[in-house]
């Protein structure tokens, strides 16, 4: 899968309204949902997140080991498993984005949805993001 396409896809979806469990290409979005339009815009379909319960990490990461591809290193285009919160919770929150490439920001971008700003940004995947993130996988097999 072409990094450039898969940025340029999450990109294309900025500015988009953040609402909870959507995922509606130019409507509203979750992280979850900007995650899943990315892909699907690659012609790439991601397992549904549930509605009710929270599912562990291990849970989600194990979910997308199929239409993704485990990544140990961040690269452009991985898509980011983020652990939010104090990690004392049984089943943390889950957030999501995509990294983008150095152009804006170094070490790079990263696509994803903020609820403080009610929309899909980019921004620094910074020291913070970094610390908290658990996981990046690839797309594969988009057409």
């Amino acid at each position: 899968m072409d990094a450039a396409r898969v940025i340029e896809e999450a990109r294309s979806h900025v500015g988009t309204r953040y609402r909870d469990r959507s995922q509606q290409a130019g409507v509203s979005l979750d992280c979850y949902g900007l995650l899943a339009v990315t892909a699907q815009g690659l012609g790439v379909f991601l397992p549904p997140m549930g509605d009710h319960l929270r599912p562990s990490l291990k849970t989600v990461l194990d979910g997308l080991d199929g239409p993704l591809r485990r990544s140990q290193v961040p690269v452009p285009s991985a898509l980011a498993v983020i652990e939010a919160g104090n990690g004392k919770a049984r089943n943390p929150r889950l957030h999501f984005g995509i990294l983008t490439d150095a152009t804006k920001f170094d070490p790079c971008g990263m696509v994803h949805v903020t609820r403080g700003l009610g929309a899909v940004v980019e921004e620094a995947w910074d020291p913070g993001w970094q610390r908290m993130t658990r996981g990046f996988f690839l797309l594969r097999g988009a057409s």
